[in-house]
C-alpha cells in the first residue's frame, strides 16, 4: 500500500484546529505526515497510542537519534531546524539504558540540590520586581513583560547563570523550539551550546549553587554539562513560559475557574494541571525511533522511523472522549466544564510516562515557579482582566509549542509595588574568553534587547 504522508509543515491555520481534523482522517491514532520537504514521521494523534508508545519498553524503540534512518542518510539536510534539534548529545534525553540511568541520576541529583525556599523567594521578588514596572500605566502584555522575562529570570537562577548568557540561552532556545530552516535553529544551538560551556568553565572556578555546578560535582566534563544543562533551558523557557501565559489565559477567560481560585476552593496548582490537559504548553514532541518493525494502528513502523508524540491531539482527545459538555461552537479541548473534568486531574501528558518521564524535581520546580508567578500578579492585580476580547487572542504558529503572542490586560493603576532589586550571578571570569563558535545576528534581535532592559541595574 502506497502511503501519501499529510504535509503539516504546510498546514497555516492554528495547530490544534488540525488535529480533531487528522483524528478523523486517521482514525487508529496515527498519521503518516512530513514535517518539513524533507523529513517524514509518525504522528500519533489518540490518547491510547501517544500513551502505549510511552510505556513500550525501550527494546522496541530508542531515543538515541543515531537510529533516526533519514537524519544519518543524506535525507534530511544539515540546514534543517530538526537536525539541529535532535543531533546525538550526551544528555538523559538521547541515550538509552545505563548511559541513560548515569545522566539521569546526575540530572535528579543536581535538581535535588536546589534550595527551592531560595528559589522561590527569588522567583516571587523577580515578579513583584516585573509587576512593578508595569503596574502604574495600568495595561501589560503578560506574555512578554511577565511570564517570558520570570521564566528567563528562574533559569538564570537554576543554572546560576549571569545576566547576558540567560539571554542568549533563551533566545537562543526560541529559535530551536520553532525549528527554523535555513541554518538558523542550527545558529541557535551553536550559540545555546557556547554559552552552556563558557558557564561550565566558569563555575570550575567560580562554583555556582545550580544544576551545573552540581553537574560539575558529578564528574561531567564541560561538554556534557552544556549537554545536560540544554534540557534545563528547554523545558525551563519555552514551556515554562506558557505554562503560565495559557494558566492566565484560562484565568481571565473562565469565570468558573477564576472564582474558584479567588475564592480559594482550588488552589493555582490544581489550575495548572488543568492547563496541561486542556490547553498545553509542548504541541508535539519528537520522542522515538523503532530497533525494528512493528505496528501501531493501521501502520506498520519501520526500524529508524522517526515517532512524534502528538501531546495536544491526545489531549484534546481524551476530553473528546469523555463527553465532557462545552458551549457550542467553542473546542472541547479550551472550554470543557471544568468542574466535570477536575481541576485537579493527573490525566495529562505533559511529563511523559515511562523510563524517560521529567525527573519529579524537575516537575515540582517547574510547577511551584508557575504557581508563584500566577500567585503573585493576582494579589497584587485583583482586578486584572483582558484588554481584547478572547477571540482576538493571538496563538503562536509553532508545531512544537502552545502558547499566545500576546495576552494583552488592562486593571486599575497602582505605584503601591516595591521594585526590588534583581542582582543576577556574576559574569563570567575575564580568564575565560567568549567562544569563537559563530553566532547568529538574530542575538541582537529586539528580544535580545528587551533582555537587557529586563536585567537592567537597579
Amino acid at each position: 500500500m502506497t502511503i501519501d504522508p499529510f504535509p503539516l509543515y504546510a498546514h497555516t491555520g492554528p495547530p490544534s484546529e488540525l488535529w480533531p481534523s487528522l483524528r478523523a482522517r486517521y482514525p487508529s491514532g496515527i498519521a503518516p505526515v512530513m514535517l518539513d520537504p524533507h523529513t517524514s514521521a509518525w504522528l500519533l494523534l489518540s490518547w491510547e497510542t501517544n500513551k502505549q508508545v510511552f510505556r513500550d519498553p525501550l527494546e522496541v524503540y530508542s531515543v538515541h537519534p543515531r537510529w533516526w534512518r533519514e537524519g544519518n542518510d543524506g535525507t534530511v539536510p544539515e540546514t534543517s531546524g530538526l537536525k539541529a534539534m535532535y543531533r546525538p548529545r550526551d544528555n538523559a534525553r538521547h541515550h538509552d539504558g545505563g548511559r541513560h540511568r548515569h545522566y539521569r541520576q546526575a540530572l535528579e541529583t543536581a535538581l535535588g540540590a536546589i534550595d527551592q525556599r531560595r528559589l522561590l523567594t527569588d522567583v516571587d521578588e523577580a515578579a513583584d520586581l516585573l509587576i512593578a514596572r508595569f503596574a502604574p500605566r495600568g495595561w501589560a502584555d503578560l506574555i512578554e513583560d511577565y511570564a517570558t522575562q520570570l521564566s528567563a529570570m528562574a533559569l538564570t537562577r537554576l543554572l546560576s547563570l549571569d545576566d547576558e548568557a540567560g539571554a542568549r540561552a533563551c533566545a537562543a532556545m526560541r529559535r530551536l523550539w520553532d525549528g527554523g530552516g535555513g541554518g538558523d535553529a542550527l545558529h541557535g544551538w551553536l550559540d545555546l551550546y557556547a554559552v552552556l560551556v563558557e558557564s561550565a568553565k566558569h563555575q570550575r572556578d567560580v562554583p555556582g549553587d545550580g544544576v551545573i555546578a552540581g553537574l560539575i560535582a558529578a564528574g561531567h566534563t564541560d561538554d556534557e554539562v552544556a549537554d545536560q544543562a540544554s534540557l534545563i533551558v528547554s523545558t525551563t523557557h519555552d514551556p515554562g513560559t506558557h505554562l503560565i501565559g495559557n494558566t492566565l489565559r484560562a484565568l481571565l477567560t473562565d469565570r468558573t475557574l477564576r472564582g474558584e481560585v479567588s475564592g480559594a476552593r482550588t488552589r493555582i496548582g490544581d489550575a495548572l494541571d488543568l492547563t496541561l490537559v486542556r490547553d498545553s504548553p509542548v504541541r508535539t514532541l519528537i520522542g522515538r525511533w523503532p530497533r525494528a518493525e512493528h505496528r501501531i494502528g493501521d501502520y506498520t513502523i519501520h526500524q529508524g522511523d522517526m515517532v512524534v508524540f502528538g501531546l495536544e491531539s491526545a489531549h484534546q482527545d481524551l476530553i473528546d472522549k469523555s463527553g465532557l459538555a462545552h458551549p457550542e461552537g467553542a473546542p472541547a479541548y479550551i472550554a470543557c466544564d471544568t468542574q466535570a473534568l477536575g481541576a485537579g486531574t493527573r490525566a495529562h501528558l505533559a511529563w511523559g510516562v515511562g523510563a524517560h518521564q521529567c525527573p519529579y524535581a524537575g516537575r515540582d520546580i517547574a510547577t511551584t515557579i508557575a504557581e508563584h508567578a500566577i500567585g503573585r500578579l493576582l494579589a497584587h492585580l485583583p482586578d486584572v482582566a483582558l484588554a481584547v476580547d478572547s477571540t482576538a487572542l493571538v496563538r503562536r504558529m509553532s508545531l512544537s509549542i502552545n502558547g499566545l503572542e500576546r495576552l494583552p490586560v488592562q486593571f486599575h493603576p497602582t505605584s503601591s509595588i516595591k521594585e526590588e532589586t534583581w542582582l543576577s550571578p556574576a559574569r563570567p571570569s575575564p580568564s575565560h574568553p567568549a567562544s569563537a563558535t559563530p553566532t547568529s545576528p538574530r542575538t541582537s534581535s529586539p528580544m535580545a534587547r528587551l533582555f537587557q532592559w529586563m536585567f537592567r541595574e537597579g
